[in-house]
């Protein structure tokens, strides 16, 4: 594609240049079968902090294609498999074809869109005797997606209050489920300058507010990955802010289960997907449960 600047250095000597006339005859024969002109629309795009901040130190793009370049490739022929090779310092044989030339897109302006942000749903399911089967049915439908392993996550740390914390620089803040707006103090710049921005969600367990699962971070919406990895990006708000994590535990088995209550998390889930509340028929009253 991007190609070569030099082929040969020296003449050629008399007993290869029938040779190399019919490898240049051949190559202008294929230059001359290529498109003139190749256009991929939105093939570079920005992202990152650059969008939400005028603080940011960097600029972020993205090329919009896979590791092979098949965008590129399906539009250079139509009849030929393409292999395209990435490199700066081309070896062989080979001509430069194609000049790169980036033209900005025409658009309109930005309409900014506004999401409400909501908590995860969490569902309440009574069991006992037939926790083993509940489990074991849940993780063999997880498990025929053959994306992630059959397994789901959980713990015993059941809130007693919910809430979104958000961070935009050197604020930050908890808004309840019960739209109460609580400010919290942390510096999350100076200990992860990274992070601009971000969302998440914490409970009150224990009389502390600990970090449960991730939103946002900067302009990525962990909400629509799976959940080992937002728990990931959640151990990062964590540490950006000094405050505990919850302790998720993986589970591959039904008998692995702790009793209830505990919250089963699927991991597959996105974030809206919600989580569910296991409790026991047994016990009158385990502890209380945020809905």
């Amino acid at each position: 594609m991007l190609s070569v600047p030099k082929v040969f250095s020296e003449p050629l000597p008399a007993s290869l240049a029938s040779e190399a006339k019919s490898k240049f005859t051949l190559a202008n024969e294929v230059l001359s079968s290529l498109p003139d002109v190749i256009v991929v629309p939105g093939y570079i795009a920005v992202t990152g902090s650059s969008l939400l901040t005028p603080f940011s130190q960097d600029l972020d793009l993205l090329i919009c294609d896979n590791g092979k370049l098949e965008r590129v490739a399906c539009e250079v022929s139509t009849d030929k498999e393409v292999h395209i090779t990435i490199t700066d310092k081309p070896a062989g044989l080979s001509f430069p074809v194609y000049d790169l030339v980036l033209i900005k897109r025409p658009r309109r302006p930005i309409i900014p869109i506004n999401e409400p942000e909501k908590l995860a749903p969490h569902s309440t399911v009574r069991v006992d005797d037939d926790l083993s089967s509940f489990l074991s049915a849940r993780m063999r439908s997880l498990g025929d997606l053959d994306v992630y392993p059959a397994c789901v996550y959980c713990t015993d740390m059941i809130p007693q209050r919910r809430g979104l914390l958000k961070a935009d620089g050197n604020s930050v803040e908890i808004i309840t489920d019960e739209d109460e707006v609580i400010a919290f103090a942390s510096d999350i710049t100076a200990r992860h300058p990274s992070c601009l921005t971000l969302t998440a969600e914490v409970w009150w367990v224990d009389g502390t507010w600990m970090v449960a699962d991730c939103l946002w971070w900067n302009a990525t919406k962990v909400a629509e990955l799976p959940f080992p990895w937002r728990l990931s990006f959640a151990q990062k708000i964590s540490d950006a802010l000094v405050i505990p994590l919850v302790k998720w535990r993986v589970i591959w088995s039904p008998k692995e289960a702790p009793k209830p209550p505990f919250i089963l998390q699927d991991s597959q889930a996105v974030y809206d997907a919600g989580r569910i509340v296991m409790l026991s028929n047994k016990a009158s009253k385990a502890k209380e449960v945020v809905q």
